[in-house]
């Protein structure tokens, strides 16, 4: 991290294991409220710009979140460690690199559209929950009396991306499913029970586990509902223009439909973890679409291994897999680790200040700024309060444009690169 000038805070630094985590990450330029336990603290939010309207919003929207604990409690004293397993099962079944390993399935294994529409989707549900989340600041549920059973709580709260997003994509898959395969009324019951489970499963860990409340998870199932049937009414008419698609003017539109998503989302310092996951999102996924400008090995888009070979046997399965895989693995590693030096060395001939905000996560580990409620949270500004710190000693995140890269690259690679390599190599 390139340093910015601070002020001397050895009084803070025995709390720590690390004295210069306080040197390279300054606290006024880096505020943190773990560190001055027992202080009043202001969790600014861009909404805040309403004034009056948004401390209402805030404070209205978090009562619900604190009147939850009653039903957490209830939901964890049937807590075990076996039951704890199941949750964090369930919980992988609401993070974006399941999603995103949904949408690689589907299109390399059994149905390229339904591939491209899932990623579509994602793209949509996260830009959404990472704009709420980020806009509002609102703060996961206080432990105690919750059970802290899971870490993340690194993140505000509302609404749970897990919850939107866990609603959206089953039921999703299940509108595509009956509109177009032709099931079977026991096929079409089973994939009702997965689905349905998948949901609720994904719903019910998150307040067992304590990361989130009933209403951080009834906000998220409610947006993923609208967003479920505003986005089913566009899908036809996407892929339509996808696969007519045939002048760079017409795949500019899957390029900066996506900036322009990141130019309005907002943005709230401390950073957090939202808008590095919609910036890996938006990116990768805009390659999926936009990469077939480039018709790499085939002018129409690429089909599923089922849908150009029926017949085709379990091993092509396998090999698709380990070669797409580890071709997307290998170009992410040499990437990221290309795009970090690149843009570090940028920023410093430049003379601005950067940081790391995935290294920052791992130095500070459990010194981060806690999300969750506590009792010194304000909704508005303290008077003689600590000044926020000029705009231009906030540092940059050399995160993001390093993941804009790397997860463009991944999206070409999931819908043109591996594509082309399995149609050369037979598979």
């Amino acid at each position: 991290m390139k340093r910015t000038s601070s002020r001397d805070r050895g009084e803070h630094r025995e709390s720590l294991s690390d004295p210069q985590l306080l040197r390279d990450y300054p606290l006024d330029i880096f505020p943190n409220w773990n560190i001055n336990a027992g202080d009043p603290y202001y969790v600014k939010a861009p909404i805040d710009k309403l004034g009056d309207v948004a401390f209402h919003i805030r404070t209205h929207i978090t009562a619900l979140i604190l009147a939850g604990n009653t039903a957490t409690i209830f939901v964890q004293s049937f807590a075990s460690p076996g039951l704890t397993k199941v949750a964090f099962a369930f919980s992988q079944l609401g993070y974006e690199t399941f999603f995103f390993g949904l949408t690689v399935v589907a299109s390399w294994f059994f149905d390229a559209r339904l591939g491209r529409l899932l990623a579509a989707l994602l793209s949509v549900c996260f830009f959404v929950s990472g704009s709420i989340k980020v806009a509002l600041s609102l703060p996961r549920p206080p432990a105690p009396p919750a059970k802290r059973l899971s870490e993340e709580d690194r993140d505000w709260a509302w609404p749970s991306n897990h919850a939107l997003v866990g609603t959206a994509f089953p039921w999703y898959i299940w509108l595509y499913a009956s509109a177009n395969y032709d099931l079977s009324f026991a096929q079409s019951c089973l994939l009702l029970v997965v689905l349905f489970t998948w949901n609720v499963g994904v719903a019910w860990s998150r307040i067992y586990l304590g990361v989130h409340s009933p209403c951080d998870v009834l906000g998220g199932w409610t947006l993923g509902v609208l967003i479920l049937f505003v986005f089913g009414g566009f899908a036809r008419q996407l892929d339509a223009a996808y696969i007519t698609a045939q002048t760079a003017g017409d795949y500019t539109w899957f390029v900066l439909t996506p900036l322009l998503l990141l130019a309005v989302h907002p943005r709230a310092w401390p950073e957090t973890q939202s808008y590095g996951e919609v910036v890996s999102v938006l990116a990768g996924n805009s390659m999926i679409w936009a990469g077939r400008y480039f018709r790499l090995g085939s002018e129409t888009p690429y089909l599923s291994l089922y849908e150009s070979n029926a017949a085709a046997p379990a091993a092509d399965y396998v090999l698709r897999m380990i070669v797409g895989v580890f071709f997307i693995l290998l170009g992410r590693i040499i990437a990221k680790r290309i795009m970090m030096a690149v843009v570090a060395g940028i920023y410093a001939s430049l003379g601005l200040p950067y940081y790391s905000y995935s290294e920052m996560c791992k130095r500070l580990d459990s010194f981060q700024a806690t999300k969750r409620f506590t009792s010194r949270m304000r909704f508005r500004a303290i008077p003689g309060g600590k000044p926020e710190p000029p705009a231009d000693q906030i540092p940059y995140d050399i995160d993001l444009p390093t993941k804009a890269v790397v997860y463009s690259f991944v999206g070409f690679m999931v819908a043109e690169g591996c594509p082309a390599i399995f149609s050369l190599v037979g598979i």
